[in-house]
């Protein structure tokens, strides 16, 4: 197995000499196996080009050594979008990923993926072992903000899956890298880049993924070890085109208190459910911690993508930024008709009682306020 880069630099038309400057890494669909190489030039304008090979053997370090030269002779070029930069080369999986506990890919890296017409496809990868993900998408027109909430990756012991979302036409590039779930503040590293193309007429930007998804969307690696299983839903999408839908698992510690929100990305101020991409988040604590935060890892989110007709089914239970008290037990609070958070909590044997909200910067719930509880006899 070896591992391949090239570099291609057009001939001036009139010396022969070659140009300076390379062409950019658009120009080439680099695609490697285990048994070969497969190059696809796509020269940015007629004319006489060179271009070198280089390679070396998987796995060992050091610069990748020229192997030979090519002249390439290109009367004409087709009409097509252009393709995005790839500064990693390499288009489907990375020569090394076996090595980074990738087993397969849903997707061949040979040729683009065909998005469907509304816009959205999936790319999965096996793994040989747990491992952390994370992606990056890229579009002539897409900027770095918008990138991020078209992409809704999830995490579980035997698969990486990333949802994309696709904005505007063309072509993307997906890139994909992992490391080892353990690891801790290990190095990401590049498993693979795909080649993305929509010829729908794109999407609405008010129907992305919501912003500050994270890493941990649909059930995975977390919610399999706060023991949480037997999902109704093992996605990271619900869509519920009637604006209602039922989520159930199983809990194997009677323990643990969950607290959900539902939260929503509107242009317009509403308290009531319109059509769109909302976010739902799960928490979990074990007494006797107080914090639900204390627990992250049984967090995750579903985005639940609505039709354009239909309410949302319990859409009452829950308002723009849900607001509780924990104490020894958790207390959701009310909102009156005067727009105010009212209801009673019992301290019971606890020590503090903790004020607790779902914040629209970041949708995660955090404590705002901390209250001691008073023993009355000890202090008269």
């Amino acid at each position: 197995p070896l591992t391949f880069s090239y570099e291609m630099r057009q001939r001036d038309p009139q010396t022969g000499a070659l140009k300076q400057e390379e062409a950019d890494s658009s120009c080439g669909l680099l695609s490697v196996t285990r048994q070969g190489m497969k190059l696809r030039l796509l020269p940015p304008e007629p004319g006489t080009y060179e271009v070198k090979l280089f390679a070396r053997r998987e796995g060992e370090l050091g610069v990748l050594r020229w192997i030979c030269s090519l002249e390439l002779e290109c009367p004409s070029i087709q009409k097509r979008h252009a393709l995005p930069d790839n500064p990693y080369l390499n288009w489907g999986l990375a020569a090394g990923a076996s090595a980074l506990g990738i087993k397969g890919c849903s997707v061949a890296g040979e040729e683009a993926v065909e998005v469907g017409d509304g816009g959205e496809c999936k790319v999965i990868l096996q793994t040989s072992r747990p491992l952390m993900m994370v992606c990056e998408l890229a579009h002539r027109e897409l900027d770095v903000a918008a990138a991020k909430r078209c992409l809704a990756p999830q995490i579980t012991p035997e698969e990486l899956v990333c949802n994309v979302m696709c904005l505007y036409k063309g072509f993307y590039r997906l890139s994909i890298f992992v490391q080892d779930y353990d690891s801790g503040s290990g190095t990401f590293q590049n498993a693979g880049n795909y080649l993305l193309h929509c010829q729908s007429p794109g999407l609405n930007p008010n129907v992305l993924y919501p912003p500050d998804l994270g890493l941990w969307c649909g059930p995975g690696v977390r919610t399999q070890e706060a023991g949480l299983s037997h999902f109704s839903h093992t996605g990271a999408i619900v869509n519920a085109p009637q604006g209602r839908c039922n989520i159930t698992f199983h809990c194997a510690s009677p323990d643990l208190q969950i607290h959900t929100t539902l939260s929503a990305e509107l242009h317009e101020q509403t308290h009531f459910p319109l059509a769109g991409v909302y976010r739902l988040g799960i928490y979990g604590r074990k007494p006797p911690q107080q914090d639900y935060m204390s627990l992250p890892e049984i967090r995750f989110h579903v985005c639940i993508q609505r039709g354009e007709e239909g309410v949302c089914a319990g859409s009452s239970e829950f308002s723009e930024f849900p607001v509780c008290v924990v104490g020894e037990k958790r207390t959701d609070l009310k909102m009156n008709k005067s727009r105010v958070w009212e209801g009673e909590a019992v301290t019971g044997n606890a020590t503090q009682l903790k004020l607790a909200a779902v914040t629209k910067e970041s949708n995660d719930m955090h404590v705002l306020m901390t209250f001691d509880v008073l023993n009355l006899k000890n202090e008269l």
